[in-house]
């Protein structure tokens, strides 16, 4: 079992700053003969919402003056399930 943690902050004089996240993935396998292995995967297996990828940088608009520093993110996904089987030929 592997625990991911992150926590950063931007270059830009540290204008922004990200909340640590912890997501625990999960996976179990059992051998199915000598070349089957059936695997299921539980991804974020605490069900923690957290963003996969954050951005901060300036944008604007056509109907912005200015540009505007703002945070952009990429969501996370929910808990999930994934079953893998592997066989060799």
């Amino acid at each position: 079992m592997r625990v991911y943690s992150s926590s950063a902050a931007t270059l830009m004089a540290f204008e922004a700053r990200w909340h640590a996240t912890d997501q625990v993935p999960m996976c179990l396998s059992r051998k199915l003969g000598a070349k089957r292995v059936l695997s299921l995967d539980v991804l974020n297996l605490l069900d923690r919402s957290c963003n996969d990828i954050e951005y901060f940088y300036a944008t604007q608009l056509k109907s912005e003056s200015a540009p505007v520093n703002d945070k952009r993110v990429h969501p996370g996904e929910p808990r999930s399930l994934r079953l893998r089987l592997r066989a060799q030929f």
